[in-house]
């Protein structure tokens, strides 16, 4: 496992353990964590341990989340290539319990993505915006900053249509889905 590149989680869950063994597999580039709701409050991902791993990261894609925020995960992974977010309510940490559903603040996130030059592919599903006014400058930050060449969003960001002509200042992008609610 140590010679691995890419870690596929699907319905699991992990201790802080064996999160720092993971963090430790010096050619992990791949990083999916895919409905892995029960994540264990002490196996996060923003822990100093979890830092080297973040940095070296190529692919993340996370279907999970817990009460930590995305941006002190995302900026630590300045290499990133494609990013998923992908936050639909089955990935929640309770469907039952409505208070524990997290809502994920778009701005910060899009602000902190806007950081990585790297950044090619990147698909968002699930977050929200208190005001897409607020959002215009962190897309535009995004659309002038990185290489995207593909950016889809799900179920979330209600832009107007000048939001989306803002990524005409994106000379690389080749795809763009946009579907919302």
């Amino acid at each position: 496992a140590p010679r691995c590149t890419s870690f596929q989680l699907l319905w699991f869950s992990l201790d802080s353990c064996a999160w720092k063994q993971i963090a430790r597999w010096p050619f992990l580039t791949e990083l999916l964590l895919e409905t892995c709701a029960g994540l264990d409050a002490e196996a996060d991902l923003a822990t100093a341990s979890f830092t080297p791993l973040l940095a070296r990261l190529d692919k993340l894609s996370l279907w999970a989340y817990h009460k930590r925020p995305l941006d002190s995960v995302l900026c630590g992974a300045r290499r990133l290539r494609s990013v998923t977010l992908n936050l639909q309510a089955f990935t929640q940490l309770s469907s039952t319990m409505p208070l524990s559903r997290v809502q994920i603040n778009a701005a910060s996130v899009i602000a902190c993505l806007a950081t990585i030059p790297t950044l090619e592919q990147l698909a968002l599903y699930e977050m929200s915006t208190p005001d897409s006014q607020g959002l215009e400058a962190e897309l535009q930050a995004l659309a002038q900053g990185c290489a995207l060449t593909s950016f889809k969003v799900a179920e979330c960001l209600a832009l107007s249509d000048e939001s989306i002509g803002l990524f005409s200042l994106c000379p690389s992008l080749t795809t763009m889905d946009w579907g919302a609610r």
